[in-house]
């Protein structure tokens, strides 16, 4: 019985996050924003955001029409470099470890 809060944290972390990954495209679809900008915009944090702009149909004109597409896209796409660097920067770690280990070994190419 102990183990089932690390089994729901197990199992309600992934699909937390792969949930955001798929909802925040569709939702940005769905208001009328180009969706690949979408795409890895932080998970969680991409979610919350695209749920809290307002649609593209409530532009009053064609000037914040735009408006409100330009300063979505450029959130969804800055959200998505950031997932992008915060992914790399451990794989990187991971190369320079194993590098410097298979150097330690005597390991050549």
């Amino acid at each position: 019985m102990s183990d089932l809060p690390r089994l729901l944290g197990m199992l309600f972390i992934p699909a937390l996050l792969g949930g955001s990954f798929i909802l925040s495209p569709l939702i940005a679809m769905k208001k009328g924003y180009k969706p690949w900008f979408w795409v890895l915009a932080c998970g969680p944090i991409g979610l919350v955001t695209i749920v809290y702009l307002p649609t593209l149909k409530t532009a009053k004109d064609p000037d914040e029409y735009e408006r409100l597409e330009n300063r979505a896209n450029w959130m969804g796409g800055i959200l998505s470099w950031i997932a992008i660097f915060i992914c790399s920067v451990p794989a990187v770690i991971a190369l320079n470890q194993w590098i410097l280990q298979s150097r330690s070994i005597g390991i050549s190419r």
